[in-house]
């Protein structure tokens, strides 16, 4: 599941160029570290919840873009996406702003549910999560 993340991540992080027009406006993206994310205590099966994850974006000119959702039968991999133009004259190696992203969220499967919430990479490379578990109810 590891290697099928980084795979992911770093296609993604290739695959930057949405213009072909080559006017400058390139746009790209980046994963935005993830700080702290809140849960229920445990979950109910086919009810919606709202999780607040806080990220901090990674320079001043990156906007959220959006979020990656992978599902998988051992846990579940979330990452927030973040888009920025290179040429913007706010894109410094200086921390952005810390958000705050509600994701919508359905039990949909009656077990324990492993979230890995994308942190970073550690000095290795290797992809860095917060895990949260949260248990799935039949009822309240």
């Amino acid at each position: 599941m590891k290697k099928t993340f980084l795979l992911l991540l770093l296609t993604f992080l290739t695959a930057c160029d949405l213009n072909d027009d080559d006017s400058g406006n390139e746009m790209l993206y980046a994963y935005a570290p993830i700080n702290a994310v809140e849960l229920p205590e445990s979950l109910v099966l086919g009810e919606t919840y709202v999780f607040e994850i806080t990220y901090t974006n990674p320079s001043p000119c990156h906007k959220i873009f959006g979020y990656e959702y992978v599902p998988g039968a051992a846990s579940n991999i979330f990452a927030i996406v973040t888009s920025y133009n290179p040429d913007n004259a706010l894109c410094t190696e200086e921390e952005g702003d810390t958000e705050v992203f509600e994701w919508e969220f359905t039990a949909e499967l009656n077990e324990k549910h492993i979230f890995k919430f994308w942190q970073g990479v550690d000095e290795d490379g290797e992809p860095v999560f917060l895990t949260e578990e949260v248990e799935v109810r039949e009822t309240i």
